[in-house]
């Protein structure tokens, strides 16, 4: 049986050609976004805070990710306010980064499909209220209505709950989401001489005397930064939401995750158009306009393993 998950059904749903990219050929931009880098260090060390209850451990985890020092920095004063911010926890950790695979459940004959099993991850497992939640972190860089209504009506984390509860043998009741806010804080990386005397040129023009006080700005050292950004991390850069799941909801979930199986056994590929310019773009944009030549895009692209969230089968 072939792996499914969540983000290959996604991508199956947004343009069938970008999935056959993806999970079928392997291919992935050589590059990635910032944003995405910074999210993985930020899980990092929340993985290794949830598992061992050390903070210079957690700490340690985000040091060791490839990024700008400013953005380590960042990283590290996000987490070390949110380990202040939500003591003493108010679940109890019973699994982290737990991974599952479950049949997928036809509704209504309640056979397993032969094609694919579904697998994936999940931040955590918690005991919350005596019932048992998925725990789920998030980072952004801005946490406003939108934001929170897209992660509540994300179908992800309660079709995982439909399966979790079947291979874990205990019912999942809801979710909880952490978010954590990204401190905007820029790094201040001084000016050249030759910056200073053309801002210093530019106030005198302007002065009437004919003069100028204007001092050269320095570079800040990184103490200097992390004292700023971590006053720029307030109580509002954190969020916690608790769902719970209703029967219907999950019902609704599972026909819907049947649907796309089933549609993903034999599938026509074809581009959704609509999809390529939306947003910052698809990555896979100038492969289509290449007619999928790898040769003709080189240094853009490179080969990795379609699921490599998740541990490789034998």
């Amino acid at each position: 049986m072939k792996t499914l998950t969540h983000s290959m059904m996604q991508c199956f749903q947004d343009c069938r050609q970008k999935y056959q990219y993806r999970y079928v050929d392997e291919v992935v931009p050589v590059t990635s976004a910032d944003a995405l880098y910074f999210g993985s260090a930020v899980h990092r060390g929340l993985e290794n805070w949830f598992k061992y209850g050390i903070r210079d451990a957690a700490l340690l985890a985000v040091e060791c990710q490839d990024m700008p020092e400013p953005e380590i920095i960042k990283a590290k004063c996000l987490l070390e306010r949110y380990i202040d911010h939500w003591q003493p926890e108010q679940f109890e950790v019973l699994e982290v980064e737990y991974e599952f695979a479950s049949p997928i459940v036809n509704p209504q004959t309640k056979r397993n499909l032969r094609t694919w099993k579904l697998r994936g991850k999940v931040d955590g497992l918690v005991r919350y209220d005596g019932a048992l939640f998925i725990l789920e972190h998030k980072t952004t860089s801005k946490c406003d209505g939108a934001y929170i209504d897209r992660i509540l009506i994300d179908s992800q984390i309660a079709t995982y709950a439909c399966a979790i509860s079947r291979v874990y043998g205990q019912k999942v009741e809801g979710a909880i989401y952490d978010i954590l806010v990204k401190p905007q804080t820029r790094y201040k990386e001084g000016e050249t001489d030759e910056q200073f005397e053309a801002r210093k040129a530019a106030l005198i023009a302007k002065s009437k005397t004919g003069t100028s006080k204007a001092q050269k700005q320095e570079r800040e050292t990184p103490e200097q930064f992390r004292e700023r950004v971590l006053a720029d991390i307030t109580a509002d850069s954190f969020r916690r939401e608790i769902v719970r799941f209703n029967a219907e909801d999950l019902r609704d979930h599972q026909r819907e995750l049947w649907g796309i199986a089933k549609a993903m056994q034999m599938p026509m590929i074809f581009k959704n158009t609509g999809n390529c310019t939306k947003f910052s773009g698809c990555p896979y944009l100038n492969l289509c306009r290449a007619k999928g030549d790898l040769a003709a895009c080189e240094g853009i692209y490179k080969h990795r393993r379609a699921h490599e969230e998740l541990t490789e089968e034998e």
